[in-house]
Parts: structure tokens; sequence; C-alpha cells
């Protein structure tokens, strides 16, 4: 159910931005070569839609996306979505880019053995865990200034990059597109310099309302909840309650684990916090 409904959302929304890159490409005589990134969209492991979790991994973007530019460009629609959600591997995810100490997948393999008590070993080779969370980026497409070297060798001017991010930007950002798609419980944003009104455009702080309790069971709503921080975390994680009719989703704003800020201590309360959301 959770495959056709994340197709059915998003295979009118790849139609469009494949006419519009495809004109943009007919418009500046810009050819496309395989390897250039393509859409960060989410992404979501085989055990996820039975998860009682629903943990949903947030990043910045993605130079190696699972399906190259030209590839959405080349296929249908349809026939891209389901090549992504096929080659989404999160053990070989795990496995390759959590060798790095600060690396996205490093952090998601430690958070995870820290809330589920286990060793990163036991983690990796536990299909049911390792498959059940989801991955998405706050940039359906990659800046050029963070993949410049890959772009420069395929004859790509900035301006022109700059014109596909745009039409990414103006049709994949935002929360949304997660809520109507993968309906986390758990969202762990990892970067810290996103602007929370406009990524969760739709919804509206509950200090907004007239009357917070009459509020409370309303889909839209943000409650800020304050958390017990020491001094160094409360600048670095922020701890978010969105009101959904589909049910509350807790959302937990942190630097990017490239950051150094990413220490220890933060994924530590992290897991303590996520634990304390009722879903375990």
């Amino acid at each position: 159910m959770m495959r056709e409904r994340y197709i059915e959302h998003f295979k009118p929304l790849v139609a469009k931005f494949k006419a519009d890159v495809s004109d943009l490409c007919l418009t500046k005589k810009l050819e496309l070569k395989e390897g250039m990134p393509g859409l960060a969209l989410p992404l979501f492991g085989e055990s996820y839609e039975g998860s009682k979790t629903k943990i949903l991994f947030v990043g910045i973007d993605d130079a190696n996306t699972l399906v190259d530019l030209k590839g959405y460009i080349d296929k249908s629609p349809e026939d891209s979505l389901d090549l992504a959600l096929e080659r989404f591997d999160p053990k070989k995810m795990i496995n390759e880019g959590g060798k790095k100490k600060l690396s996205f997948w490093r952090f998601v393999k430690n958070f995870m053995a820290l809330l589920y008590k286990k060793d990163e070993k036991d983690i990796i080779d536990d299909h049911e865990i390792v498959n059940s969370f989801g991955w998405s980026n706050v940039f359906p497409i990659i800046e050029y200034k963070r993949c410049k070297k890959k772009l420069e060798s395929g004859d790509v001017k900035k301006e022109d990059w700059d014109k596909i991010c745009e039409a990414g930007n103006n049709i994949f950002y935002g929360f949304k597109h997660l809520r109507e798609t993968l309906r986390p419980r758990i969202v762990i944003l990892t970067y810290k310099d996103c602007k929370i009104k406009p990524y969760l455009k739709g919804y509206r702080e509950c200090k907004d309302c007239e009357d917070y309790m009459n509020c409370q069971g309303r889909k839209d709503c943000i409650e800020i909840v304050k958390e017990d921080l020491n001094e160094n975390l409360r600048k670095d994680l922020k701890h978010y309650k969105l009101r959904d009719q589909q049910g509350d989703i807790d959302v937990f704003h942190t630097p990017h684990p490239r950051s150094s800020k990413m220490g220890r201590d933060l994924v530590n309360k992290l897991s303590e916090l996520v634990k304390n959301c009722g879903s375990f």
C-alpha cells in the first residue's frame, strides 16, 4: 500500500520535473551525461511500513543518488521511482557509508544501536531493524558548489545547474511530501540551517491558536517541546511535535553528523528522547 501511495504521489511530480528539465536542456543545449546527481527523493526499507516507530532520517542532499539525472529524464516517472526504491539497500548504505567517522550513515548506525540496545554489528545483521527506517534529504537536488568537480567534468555551468535545482525545489521541497508518502512517526532532521517554518509549510505554531487545548486534536499545528537539556545540547537539539490528524509526528532538529557539534552526548540524548515518544 505504501509503495502504491508513494508512486501515485510522486509520479506526476517527477513528470513535471522531467518536462521542466527537458525544456531547459533544449533551450540551453545542455547534454545530460551519466553520473550527474538526480533527485534525492525519500526512500524506505522493506520493514518500514510495518514498523511501529517509522523513523525517518533526513540529511541535507545527495551527490550520489541511486538514479542519476539522465535516468530520471530518459525513463518514465514510474520506472525511475521503482528503480530508486529497488536500489535502496539500507544495510549496504550503513556498511559502506558508516565507515567514516563523521558521516550520516555512521550516525544512523550509532543511533539505531543505542535505540535498540544492540551492538552496531548486530544492527547491521538484524534484517528487520536495518530495513525499518526511511531516508530523505532536505534538498531534492544537490547545489552546484557541493558537487562542483562532478558537474564541471560534465561541462555543466553553474547557472544551468541552478535552474535545475530551482525546478527541483519548486516541485519537491518541503515536509509535506514525506507526510503524504512515508507518514513517519519520528523524524530526525540533521540540517541545523534548515528553516523550520518554510520546511514545515502548512503547519502553524500552537501558540498562534486562541485555545491550545482545543488545538491539540486538529491538524496543521506545531508544539515546541521544551526538553530538560544542558546549555550545549539546548543549542543543537530542538524538539517539535506536529499535531496531525494522521497521528502526532515528533521532529528532532539537530546539526548534520559531519559537524563536530554532533557529539556522543547529543546522540545519547536523542535516542533517550525518541524512546520517550512512546513508540517502543
